[in-house]
């Protein structure tokens, strides 16, 4: 099992057994197949628990985020992508929200996103994929000639115009990787899993 369906099935499972309200959402905004019925809020008619499902995205669809992005993506996010839709989901002490993976959105809602907070950062190379705190944004490095595609992280900080890549971690599977033994410590590349303290 890799790094990243490790890190899937403990979130999950974790999250499972908060209570609904760690799991709930607008009922406005959560597909009904996405309607965790075996959960339920009291007395709240505006909200409701979402559970993550199976992922639908296709092939089809990531080439057309590709094409958007005008760079492809690393396989292994590209992998990720096929395996679950969830409304959200976070790592590093929640620091490093993802962006949403809605069924048949996968495209608008990127376009959304992007287009709204981070338009300058695709055509400088720069393929964001997800929320940083509330300071910043995560992203892969495309202008980094990379084997398959496997793109180097880093992070950008709105305080500077989102100007200044700050390195996160040498790629999108390491960041699974780290998250699994603890912090994923921004801006220190040479990591090493034994070196980690933290559980």
């Amino acid at each position: 099992m890799s790094h990243i369906d490790k890190v899937l099935k403990a979130y999950f499972a974790y999250m499972s057994t908060q209570p609904p309200y760690a799991m709930a959402q607008s009922a406005e905004i959560i597909p009904s197949d996405m309607v965790d019925t075996s959960r339920t809020l009291e007395d709240d008619d505006e909200y409701l628990v979402w559970k993550p499902i199976p992922s639908t995205v296709n092939e089809n669809q990531l080439q057309e985020l590709e094409a958007f992005l005008g760079h492809p993506l690393p396989p292994s996010y590209r992998g990720f992508l096929q395996k679950l839709h969830f409304l959200e989901f976070y790592l590093d002490q929640n620091s490093l929200s993802f962006f949403p993976s809605f069924p048949g959105q996968l495209n608008s809602g990127f376009e959304d996103i992007i287009n709204g907070y981070y338009d300058n950062l695709p055509p400088r190379g720069y393929l964001p994929f997800a929320n940083y705190g509330d300071w910043g944004v995560a992203c892969f490095d495309a202008n980094v000639a990379a084997a398959g595609h496997e793109y180097p992280v880093v992070i950008f900080d709105h305080e500077d115009g989102y100007t200044k890549p700050l390195p996160y971690t040498n790629n999108f599977e390491e960041v699974f990787e780290r998250a699994a033994h603890g912090y994923i410590w921004l801006g220190t590349p040479g990591w090493k899993k034994e070196d980690s303290n933290h559980r």
